[in-house]
């Protein structure tokens, strides 16, 4: 098939259905597949309003003190704090928060950077390698493989 490929789709036990896609279409799932994974990997999509608390934020000396004594025993022994913050999404998509659980703390708008160098990359077949230094816990290496495969 020159102009597309054809693939079947489970819809339950028994049943299937054909349909065909053209490379218009398959552009756009691997877009929306893209556009979902920077979603994740930032967990944008999830409005995760703690954040670990941090005792020298608040109040006089002696108070940060203490709070920072009850702190280090508490973590010693397992336990950790955190406080609710409202949850910004232009921070979230400038990369100006640290999310508790995201892979990538990088943002959405430097995650859409890096897929317009990895589409550029493969449009120019600019041979070489892609790295990521300075990993936080992967995330953008985790997008440009699917970017390089998608």
């Amino acid at each position: 098939m020159e102009e597309g490929f054809e693939t079947g789709l489970i819809f339950g036990a028994n049943s299937s259905a054909t349909t065909n896609y053209d490379e218009e279409n398959f552009m756009n799932a691997a877009e929306l597949y893209l556009d979902l994974l920077k979603k994740c990997l930032t967990r944008y999509l999830w409005e995760d309003d703690l954040q670990p608390f941090n005792p020298e934020e608040y109040g006089s000396a002696l108070k940060k003190k203490l709070k920072s004594e009850v702190t280090t025993w508490l973590n010693d022994r397992g336990i950790e704090l955190y406080r609710r913050s409202p949850f910004n999404r232009e921070a979230r998509e400038l990369g100006r928060d640290w999310p508790l659980n995201a892979e990538s703390m990088i943002g959405l708008r430097r995650l859409e950077n890096l897929q317009y160098c990895i589409r550029t990359i493969i449009k120019d077949d600019i041979e070489g390698d892609v790295i990521e230094t300075g990993v936080w816990r992967g995330g953008a290496s985790i997008f440009m493989k699917a970017a390089l495969e998608a």
